[in-house]
């Protein structure tokens, strides 16, 4: 059998509180399964059940409480009255398209003249830079809002105020140490900066007289229908709101000032549900962690996205191949919706994507979907062909086969002709793969030069998830060969001269030895609960899918069972196959047997195994699978398909 990496099993706490699994059962009348999963994921009170089951939409916030938005929204308010010009500065992310598309449409909803700037991935890279700033300030723009950013671009905004614009910064990334002297700042999660405090960016406009008129000094919280000022000696109840869930919370308090009441009325109540259906998916599409308010805004947003798209939405649906489906789920945004619009902003193309969720014209959103669809199949193929050039990079520079795991402690490829707008999937794809951490840099022929005239390349790094490896300080302890870095845990960028790279790869693999422990194997893989593959009935999974929508911090659920027997050779799935060789395929069907019962297994990307199913089949070899359990509908007949994550030989 191979010397396969194999990933530390982890169980949810909540697994083992038997007497709050039962309490939630028989409270809630759920199954004891979901009751199970529920206390995994921190919903322990019955009283919460119903909440998390079944979101509602006066489970938000109202979004005067959040610091900064009633101030804004008024800011906003008295703009349009004033027939000011406005200019939103987005992102080119879906997170910060779609927060673009929300105040772009508000605005005209309201008359306002009202322009968008999104950012050239390539060009501008991320940000508010000062020379968009300019240009905005020439074409007349009297009020700048950021979207999605903004939070850290301290110079760039007082250039903008020396200017003479209006700006208000909404976003919800991390702070510099310094906040921007901007005029209002909308951010779910600042109430710990040292500039928080006393700050005038945060506070209510003493001319808010719908504040005057409808705010309450108690209660409230959670009631959709009760105002509240926003409550700035403690933190906003929740804090990982996505860009686009700040710019609809601000939208929405923008129109209960249009309108000086909370009932905003048929028009303005049709914009906040489509908002609704933007803000969903930017929330997705970023994987900010899909609990509390997020879960509320996808939720729904689902619901009314089925039920009344925009122009722009319906055709990117039917290019999608989703217009049909009676419901929609997390994963239609993640893998069908989002990847079509996040391509635009990969291939330097972003303003098309927000040209599409705004627009009114059917036959312009038509031609913006397919176009939209051609960027996602270009991205792809750029994606396939630098992932192929990557992995025979790894044979050329490590001297192994693109199916051999044994490597070194991380990857650090770089090439010519490799596109910056994907270089992070692939780099994604082969920390997932190698389960160890990878850079793809590009050095493309017309790419920056420093003053000296190096070549300077542009890096992604992706780290290894649950293995407690920190991509950002790795990069620092590296930081005297770099130009420049910056990013998180888990993911990074950065700047590197071509010359330096050989040198770079040694010294980062020697950190990444010495934080990683050899023995830690591929991470650790978080299980939430043992089941018997018979609990498992449709009518139980079924329940289960209640938990939805899946997404970060609140995953489809993950079970695991012991010491099943494979009944049958383990089979190719389908035809897809290693570089046209049919003895490596990419999918595999396995057959398994536990309490005299045979269960059908799917084995996605786990074509490298079929030597070890193989063996463990003729050996008689028991093993215990980690695995979803997902429903099967085909012409009338209901089943349960069971996909495998993980597996390891039986003690």
């Amino acid at each position: 059998m191979s010397k396969r990496k194999v990933r530390t099993w982890r169980f949810h706490a909540g697994d083992r509180d038997l007497a709050r699994i039962e309490e939630l059962a028989r409270f809630a009348k759920i199954p004891h399964v979901l009751a199970k999963l529920l206390v995994a994921r921190g919903v322990e009170h019955p009283t919460d059940v119903a909440r998390h089951l079944d979101p509602r939409l006066f489970h938000l916030y109202e979004p005067n409480l959040l610091p900064g938005c009633a101030r804004a929204a008024q800011m906003i308010h008295e703009a349009i009255l004033a027939g000011k010009n406005f200019a939103i500065y987005g992102d080119y992310d879906v997170d910060g398209m779609t927060a673009t598309a929300i105040l772009l449409k508000y605005l005209r909803l309201e008359g306002a003249q009202a322009k968008f700037y999104i950012p050239n991935r390539m060009d501008d890279g991320y940000g508010l830079k000062a020379e968009s700033v300019r240009e905005l300030h020439r074409k007349g723009a009297e009020v700048l809002i950021t979207v999605d950013c903004g939070v850290t671009a301290v110079e760039e905004v007082q250039l903008a105020k020396e200017l003479g614009m209006t700006v208000i910064v909404t976003d919800h990334h991390q702070p510099a140490e310094r906040l921007p002297a901007a005029d209002a700042i909308v951010h779910p999660d600042l109430f710990s900066h040292p500039d928080f405090a006393g700050n005038p960016a945060f506070c209510p406009l003493d001319s808010d007289e719908f504040l005057k008129t409808h705010a309450v000094h108690d209660g409230g919280v959670g009631d959709i229908h009760a105002v509240r000022e926003p409550v700035l000696d403690k933190p906003y109840p929740f804090s990982s709101l996505s860009g686009a869930g700040v710019a609809f919370k601000l939208a929405w308090a923008a129109c209960q000032r249009a309108v000086n009441n909370v009932k905003v009325g048929e028009r303005r109540q049709a914009f906040i549900l489509q908002a609704l259906t933007l803000a969903a998916i930017g929330t997705v599409a970023d994987v900010v962690p899909l609990r509390e308010e997020n879960r509320v805004i996808v939720f729904q947003g689902l619901y009314y996205l089925r039920k009344n798209p925009s122009v722009g939405m319906e055709a990117l649906l039917k290019v999608a191949g989703l217009f049909d489906r009676q419901k929609f789920e997390a994963d239609d945004i993640g893998f069908r919706l989002g990847p079509r619009l996040n391509a635009a902003g990969r291939l330097e193309q972003a303003r098309f994507g927000v040209d599409l969720l705004i627009t009114e014209d059917e036959e312009q959103a038509k031609e913006l979907a397919k176009y939209l669809d051609q960027l996602n199949e270009n991205r792809k193929s750029l994606e396939r062909s630098t992932l192929m050039a990557a992995t025979k990079q790894i044979k050329a520079v490590y001297g192994k086969d693109a199916s051999d795991r044994e490597l070194p402690s991380a990857l650090v490829l770089a090439d010519h002709d490799w596109h910056r707008g994907v270089i992070g999937i692939v780099a994604g794809k082969l920390a997932e793969k190698y389960h160890c951490p990878a850079i793809m840099i590009s050095l493309n022929k017309t790419g920056m030069t420093d003053a000296d005239g190096r070549r300077i390349g542009t890096g992604s790094a992706r780290g290894i998830a649950g293995s407690g490896f920190n991509l950002r300080d790795a990069l620092y302890e590296c930081r005297d060969l770099l130009e420049g870095f910056g990013g998180h845990a888990g993911a990074a960028g950065l700047r590197i001269a071509e010359e330096n790279i050989e040198t770079f790869r040694e010294a980062f693999a020697e950190v990444v030895a010495r934080q990683i422990n050899p023995e830690a194997g591929m991470g650790e893989l978080w299980i939430d609960t043992e089941e018997l593959l018979v609990a498992l009935t449709p009518p139980v999974v079924r329940e289960l899918y209640r938990l939805a929508p899946f997404g970060q911090d609140n995953p489809a659920p993950l079970f695991c069972t012991t010491r099943v027997m494979l009944t049958e050779p383990p089979r190719a799935l389908g035809k897809q196959c290693h570089e046209g060789d049919e003895s490596r395929p990419v999918h595999l069907e396995l057959f398994v047997e536990q309490m005299g019962k045979r269960y059908r297994v799917v084995a996605f990307n786990f074509g490298e195994s079929l030597g070890d199913f193989q063996e463990i089949y003729e050996t008689r070899t028991a093993v215990d699978v980690a695995f979803s359990a997902k429903l099967n509908e085909f012409q009338g007949t209901v089943k349960v398909d069971f996909h495998l994550v993980d597996w390891r030989v039986s003690e």
